[in-house]
C-alpha cells in the first residue's frame, strides 16, 4: 500500500503501484545509514570465497581511480 506523498504520474501517465515519480536522485537504502566519527578506523574488507583477502582503508579506496584485482574491479 502507498502512504505518504501525493502520487505524481510520469510522462506516460502511468506509475506502477507503490512507485513515485521523482525529479531528483532518489536515496536508495534500507535501514539506518551508519555514521563514523573517525574514517581513519573505517575499512572495506573483501574476504570469503576469494583467493586472497584484501582490506582497503577509506583513503585507499577513495584515492584509487581504478583497481583491478582478479575478478574485482573498482572503477
Amino acid at each position: 500500500m502507498y502512504f505518504g506523498k501525493p502520487r505524481k504520474n510520469g510522462p506516460s501517465g502511468r506509475v506502477p503501484p507503490n512507485q513515485n515519480v521523482t525529479t531528483s536522485f532518489p536515496v536508495l537504502h534500507y535501514g539506518n545509514v551508519p555514521f563514523y566519527k573517525n574514517l581513519d578506523e573505517w575499512t572495506f574488507r573483501i574476504f570469503g570465497m576469494v583467493e586472497q583477502e584484501i582490506i582497503f582503508t577509506y583513503d585507499e579506496l577513495i584515492s584509487c581511480r581504478k583497481y583491478h584485482w582478479g575478478m574485482i574491479s573498482i572503477v
